[in-house]
C-alpha cells in the first residue's frame, strides 16, 4: 500500500541515508549561496517557498533582509514573511535575488515560462536568480528511483528500458503529473531555458562539486 509523506521525511529527514545526506548538503550549499548573493538590507524572494523555512533560515543571517514567499498552496509558518500567490503581485525590480529550489522540475513549461518572465521583471539590475532542481538521469537515476519505491511503497513509474536509457544520459518522456513525478525531468534542458532567459554565471553540481554531473543528485545555477 502505498503512503504519504511530509516533504521533510522525502529530503532532509528521509530515512535512507544516502537521500538524507543528498538533500542536507544541497540545502546547505543553498543557504550559503543565498547568504552570500543577498545583499545587506536586500529583497529576496523564494518561489514554491513551502512553510516558509528556508526563507526563515535566511532571515537569521539576514536580519535586515526583506522576505517574500509565492506559496499559494501552503500557509506560511513565520509571520515576518510576506507572501503572494503569484509572481506578477511583486512590483517590477525591486527584488535583488529570487530562488527557486527543487520546485521548477514540477511545473508545466508555461508555468515556467511565466515564472521565468516574472523573475526577469521583478530583478533588480544585477540581481541574481538561484535555481537547484534534480539531477534524474546518470547514475542519481536508478538509485532516487529505488528510494522513492521503497518509501512510498509503490512501483516507479519508469520502466527497465526508461531507467536503463536515463541511466546512461538518453533523454525519456516526461511523466504525465509532473507534481508528483520526477519522471524525465532533464536539467540540461532546463540550463537551455534558463540562457534563453537570462545569462547564466555559475553552474555547479550537489553533494560532489568536483564530480561530474552524472555522479550528482542535484543541480545548481545562478543567473543574472
Amino acid at each position: 500500500m502505498a503512503r504519504t509523506l511530509t516533504y521533510a521525511q522525502q529530503t532532509i529527514d528521509s530515512p535512507n541515508p544516502f537521500a538524507r545526506f543528498a538533500h542536507r548538503s544541497r540545502y546547505k550549499v543553498t543557504l550559503d549561496l543565498a547568504a552570500r548573493l543577498l545583499p545587506t538590507g536586500g529583497t529576496i524572494v523564494d518561489f514554491g517557498a513551502g512553510e516558509g523555512t528556508f526563507l526563515n533560515r535566511v532571515g537569521q543571517s539576514h536580519p535586515d533582509s526583506r522576505l517574500i514567499a509565492i506559496e499559494p498552496w501552503q500557509t506560511i509558518a513565520f509571520p515576518e514573511i510576506e507572501t503572494v500567490t503569484d509572481i506578477r503581485d511583486i512590483l517590477p525590480a525591486s527584488v535583488d535575488l529570487v530562488g527557486a529550489f527543487e520546485v521548477l522540475e514540477h511545473v508545466t513549461d508555461d508555468q515556467l515560462h511565466e515564472f521565468l518572465k516574472g523573475a526577469r521583471t521583478i530583478l533588480k539590475p544585477g540581481g541574481r536568480l538561484l535555481v537547484t532542481v534534480p539531477i534524474m538521469y546518470g547514475l542519481a537515476l536508478p538509485l532516487k528511483e529505488l528510494t522513492r519505491a521503497m518509501l512510498h511503497r509503490r512501483f516507479s513509474d519508469t520502466g527497465p528500458l526508461e531507467m536503463a536509457k536515463g541511466t546512461v544520459g538518453f533523454p525519456i518522456a516526461r511523466a504525465a503529473n509532473r507534481l508528483s513525478s520526477h519522471k524525465g525531468f532533464d536539467f540540461r534542458w532546463l540550463r537551455r531555458e534558463l540562457a534563453a532567459n537570462f545569462r547564466i554565471i555559475e553552474e555547479s553540481y550537489s553533494p560532489f562539486p568536483k564530480a561530474p554531473w552524472w555522479t550528482n543528485s542535484q543541480a545548481v545555477f545562478i543567473a543574472e
